[in-house]
């Protein structure tokens, strides 16, 4: 129902920013008024809601490793924002805090192949591939806190090898 939907959009968002008037620097608000915002698909006022979590918990200092749902969900703003430059420090930033978390992986594939860096892009891809295929390696699969949004890009991760492949001429690998 688009007016329940309509609803609960506004509901959230006015109930975020009285919180926000209380608590400016509580990152958690911020994170969860991206979210609302991502879903509604107003992806500036979600970028922009979530750059201010980031600089929240990078400012205070806080543990950054406790805080990997707003690296992984800025990221998917990001990539939902075609911004691949941003899009790729913040996953290369990610994964000096906490690696083994899929979603970066995908996202920092994305990001590599869209700025031409296909060799990179499929290191990252492969990477996502170990991560699905070996999730009880890494940590990013016990994060409860943690939207995971490509544990079913699986095929597109495939698509995009076999792209990257053919252009680097490999048409063994590609036609694996």
């Amino acid at each position: 129902d688009e007016n329940l939907m309509e609803y609960k959009f506004s509901r959230n968002v006015e109930i975020l920013r009285k919180e926000l008037e209380k608590d400016p620097d509580n990152s958690y608000y911020w994170f969860q008024l991206s979210q609302s915002y991502t879903a509604y698909n107003q992806l500036d006022n979600a970028l922009e809601a979530i750059q201010k979590a980031y600089r929240i918990i990078k400012d205070k200092k806080y543990e950054l490793d406790k805080h990997m749902y707003v690296y992984v969900h800025m990221a998917f703003v990001l990539f939902k924002s075609d911004k691949f430059n941003e899009l790729e420090r913040i996953c290369e930033e990610s994964i000096e805090v906490k690696d083994g978390y899929i979603d970066i992986y995908y996202f920092l594939g994305k990001a590599k192949m869209y700025l031409k860096k296909d060799s990179e892009a499929v290191k990252c891809y492969t990477k996502y591939l170990d991560i699905f295929e070996h999730p009880h390696k890494y940590s990013g699969k016990s994060d409860l806190s943690v939207t995971h949004h490509t544990i079913c890009a699986v095929e597109d991760v495939y698509l995009d090898l076999t792209v990257l492949y053919s252009n680097a001429k490999d048409h063994e690998r590609a036609l694996r």
